[in-house]
């Protein structure tokens, strides 16, 4: 099983209140009890800006990791090339969207994710329809 700081593979920033979460007065991350919850949460956070019309892998990343932050030309290229999907190719199945939060959390954190992993994460959050914190 891999090691993911915090079990946050997509370094989610506190602010809500999520399901799976733990104590963590140190960081400005949220903390997870273990790693599906934490993969749960970001399927939850990417899903959300795939309905929001950030349905790309450029226009995603440029959301989800701003240029005051990362650079995020770079991780546009890594992620797309990570996943095989052209980065303006419309995220629109699970399998895609798995990819892209194995790429994620590999950027992040220099971890590649099995896909038992991944799956775990996946089948928490399976049949969230919209952002649901607790």
């Amino acid at each position: 099983m891999a090691q993911i700081r915090y079990n946050n593979p997509g370094n989610i920033r506190k602010g809500d209140s999520w399901l799976g979460s733990v104590d963590n007065p140190n960081s400005g991350f949220v903390a997870f009890k273990d790693l599906a919850h934490g993969l749960r949460a970001l399927f939850i956070v990417l899903k959300a800006k795939i309905s929001n019309g950030k349905n790309t892998i450029e226009k995603i990343i440029a959301s989800y990791a701003p240029p005051n932050e990362n650079n995020t030309e770079n991780y546009i290229k890594n992620v797309s090339q990570w996943t095989g999907i052209d980065r303006t190719a419309i995220i629109d199945d699970n399998t895609k969207l798995k990819q892209l939060v194995k790429a994620i959390t590999r950027q992040e954190h220099s971890v590649t994710l099995s896909d038992s992993e991944i799956e775990e994460g996946f089948k928490l959050w399976q049949g969230v329809k919209k952002k649901e914190l607790s």
